[in-house]
């Protein structure tokens, strides 16, 4: 015989009773780094270069003050000359690097050229229309120089003539420990370069700080230094 089944009652199920929904955990929660600004290859050369700056920067009146000097890029000349010598002191160096760095900026294809400032300088030793014409030249010298291994227009260079280095000159002396030191600025500050101010340095105390100046400070002020570099975004924003 056929037994008749109970009906079962179904009843639905709803997974949600009893029971939290569990969200994936994420692991490792990839951070997006915010964007940095585009820095060109002048403008990361710049960073470790001192002497190379973006043309806002220059200023064509701006005086060139004692002691911004150190640390530039110098290249130093012999007693009376307007010759570069690259076998002289540390002149190789210094002008493989001048090089360098100029060409690596006018190959980036971001920026130009806009400035090349040379400031010369002479020592005090002897007649000072013949120092200043020298400071010139020196000047002069180091522009060439350049030109001959990068074209560059003209217009792009500034030459400054810095005439005797008095400034730097009391710059150095101010912070030695020189003999004499007091009345060596003194003769400076007090005495015109036309109303004998070499002379009474030389018989000062019988020329014994003159000797010193010659010996430590003069050859550094034969120069052509203070080299800077401006440069200019060709998109204009600099």
């Amino acid at each position: 015989m056929k037994k008749e089944l109970d009906m079962v009652e179904l009843f639905t199920w709803n997974r949600t009773d009893g029971y939290s929904i569990v969200k994936p955990e994420i692991k490792n929660k990839v951070e997006i780094p915010e964007m940095l600004p585009h820095k060109c290859a002048t403008e990361v050369l710049a960073e470790t270069e001192k002497f190379v700056e973006p043309i806002d920067n220059y200023s064509a009146g701006k005086r060139i003050l004692a002691g911004e000097q150190e640390g530039a890029q110098i290249i130093y000349f012999k007693l009376a000359k307007a010759e570069i010598d690259s076998n002289y002191l540390d002149n190789e160096r210094v002008l493989e690097h001048i090089i360098d760095v100029i060409r690596r900026i006018s190959e980036d294809p971001e920026v130009e050229i806009a400035r090349v400032v040379l400031l010369g300088l002479s020592s005090p030793e002897g007649a000072f229309e013949f120092n200043k014409r020298l400071s010139g030249k020196r000047a002069e010298a180091l522009k060439q120089y350049i030109a001959d291994r990068i074209a560059l227009a003209d217009s792009c260079f500034a030459l400054v003539n810095g005439d005797e280095g008095w400034e730097e000159l009391r710059y150095k002396v101010e912070h030695s420990d020189m003999e004499y030191r007091k009345e060596v600025l003194n003769i400076i500050d007090s005495v015109p370069i036309m109303k004998g101010r070499e002379g009474q340095l030389q018989r000062l105390k019988r020329g014994v700080p003159y000797r010193y100046l010659e010996e430590h400070f003069f050859p550094q002020l034969r120069r052509a230094g203070y080299i800077k570099v401006y440069y200019r975004m060709k998109n204009g924003t600099i």
